[in-house]
């Protein structure tokens, strides 16, 4: 469990630095890039910093990345329905879907899957360095 979130953590930090580092560019499509990028990024070195403390599964991964993505959604969509309560309308909470169009929907998507594609581009760590007692030996 404390793999988890230390995965988490790891991951929603290290997320929010390198997604306000992806603003920085000017051009549109390596900004629109760096942007889809930065959760994967994000979830490899989560799960390598993770992998110290314990197995991940790919199963847990995949929950926790569709957790997170559900609540992004859901924030992006209070301060999207807030804004237009401000000027008079109201926001079914699936119109942030059409506003967004494909390129949002593709964001939610990599940030869903991304600690799995980050655990499948780690390595799983080398045991064969740890010390074992020899077999047999009082």
């Amino acid at each position: 469990m404390r793999s988890y979130v230390t995965f988490t953590l790891i991951f929603v930090l290290a997320d929010v630095v390198l997604s306000l580092a992806a603003d920085i560019p000017e051009a549109g499509w390596f900004r629109a890039t760096l942007a889809l990028l930065s959760p994967i990024a994000a979830a490899v070195l989560a799960v390598l910093l993770a992998q110290r403390s314990g197995h991940l599964a790919l199963s847990r991964l995949l929950i926790i990345g569709f957790v997170l993505t559900g609540f992004i959604y859901a924030a992006t969509w209070g301060v999207f329905h807030f804004l237009v309560l401000g000027a008079g309308g109201s926001a079914p909470f699936w119109r942030l879907a059409q506003v967004g169009g494909w390129t949002y929907m593709l964001g939610c998507l990599v940030h869903a899957l991304a600690p799995v594609i980050g655990r499948l581009l780690v390595p799983r760590p080398n045991s064969s360095l740890k010390r074992n007692p020899l077999r047999g030996s009082v």
